[in-house]
């Protein structure tokens, strides 16, 4: 799905607002006779999405946020980066058997089947030997 172009105002009683901007023309026999211009008011999903993000980042919890299907890691938290030794674009590279002992059952496979079942809304509860970029175990 492309990303609408966000448009930042403040309106009359001085709130600042954002919009997505999306445009179409109309046409009637091949000729341009008009266009559609929608407006969305955006400004309540962007202050939860802060939101989010600001609790997320200061959690002192590891958080690592991955790809339901395929365990891609897409996201990390601030905690994460601390614990495990690397920046937020080299954590986002990793697998998680990057960040695992590899032995049985720490594997990426077996994350993956985690993963997978908490999708399904069934909550997980496991313990995991990780590894931080040293190469220390914990």
């Amino acid at each position: 799905m492309p990303t609408l172009p966000e448009v930042e105002f403040t309106n009359k009683q001085g709130k600042k607002k954002i919009l997505t901007v999306s445009s179409s023309f109309l046409k009637k026999e091949g000729k341009v006779i008009g266009s559609l211009n929608i407006l969305r008011d955006i400004t309540k999903s962007k202050k939860s999405e802060e939101n989010y993000k600001n609790i997320f980042d200061s959690s002192i919890d590891s958080i690592i946020i991955h790809d339901f299907q395929t365990g891609e890691i897409i996201d990390v938290n601030n905690a994460m980066t601390n614990t495990f030794g690397y920046s937020k674009e080299e954590a986002l590279k990793l697998k998680v058997s990057d960040i695992s002992s590899g032995k049985e059952p720490y594997t990426q496979k077996r994350a993956v089947e985690l993963i997978k079942k908490a999708a399904t809304g069934k909550s997980q509860n496991f313990e995991w030997l990780g590894k931080k970029k040293s190469g220390e175990l914990f």
